[in-house]
């Protein structure tokens, strides 16, 4: 819940305090907190109808391959993908286990 009220600061009021705070949470110590807010902080830019800032899409773009969570990884790739940047191969090399 607190990342969709910062969701709607960041979105209907443009305050720059909750877009810091949704670009925190990407860091979060819980990878389900951090996929959340990588996936809000996508909307939220989607919903201005403004472009990520690059310093935003470079985040995501490490998260996309840094991240040991699946779920923040793959966020980040869709936000990527849908802001018409290169995506970078999820696990390239690696192998998964089912």
């Amino acid at each position: 819940m607190a990342l969709s009220a910062l969701a709607l600061l960041a979105a209907r009021q443009d305050d720059p305090a909750a877009h810091d705070a949704l670009r925190r949470a990407t860091r979060h110590d819980h990878p389900e907190v951090r996929a959340l807010a990588v996936q809000t902080l996508g909307r939220v830019f989607a919903e201005m109808e403004r472009p990520l800032p690059p310093e935003v899409l470079d985040e995501l773009a490490g998260i996309a391959t840094g991240d040991p969570a699946f779920g923040p990884r793959f966020h980040a790739r869709a936000v990527l993908r849908a802001a018409g940047r290169p995506v970078p191969p999820d696990n390239p090399g690696g192998v998964y286990v089912f």
